[in-house]
């Protein structure tokens, strides 16, 4: 998937056209912040905001692939954009930051958000009895990585 990143595109369409292709994968947009000398920290810009007012290093197109790994994609937005990505994957209904297996491809998060979130279709959160179950399911998991 080649698309346009440029001055005049809101953060929520670059995030719909990554939806489209991974359904189970989140892709947000960083600002460091320094609120606290020497202690750096990241805030999750707004959906509506244009990537001019977010300091678009430069327009141009990205090449998003099946095979393409979390970190490449992270590190192709920084560097030829000035851009702080974060890939999130979906995990039954609870959105999980990618670092722990951003050597993992794109293809490969997607696919494994969408196992465990099948797994868990049929286990509702909303009562105490599920949402320890589900709590378990995905914690299992996890400890299988």
């Amino acid at each position: 998937m080649k698309r346009e990143i440029s001055n005049d595109r809101v953060i929520s369409e670059i995030q719909d056209d990554f939806s489209n292709l991974f359904p189970f994968l989140k892709l947000e947009f960083y600002k460091l912040e320094n609120e606290i000398p020497s202690i750096r920290t990241k805030k999750r810009l707004p959906n509506s905001i244009f990537l001019r007012s977010v300091g678009l290093k430069s327009d141009g197109h990205i090449e998003i692939s099946q095979e393409m790994t979390v970190s490449e994609l992270e590190k192709m937005f920084a560097e030829k954009f000035g851009l702080i990505a974060q890939i999130s994957r979906n995990s039954g209904g609870i959105w999980l930051e990618t670092t722990m297996t951003n050597i993992w491809s794109l293809h490969k998060q997607n696919e494994y958000g969408k196992e465990i979130s099948n797994l868990l279709d049929g286990i509702s959160p909303n009562d105490n009895q599920n949402r320890y179950w589900r709590q378990q399911v995905v914690r299992s998991v996890y400890q299988v990585l």
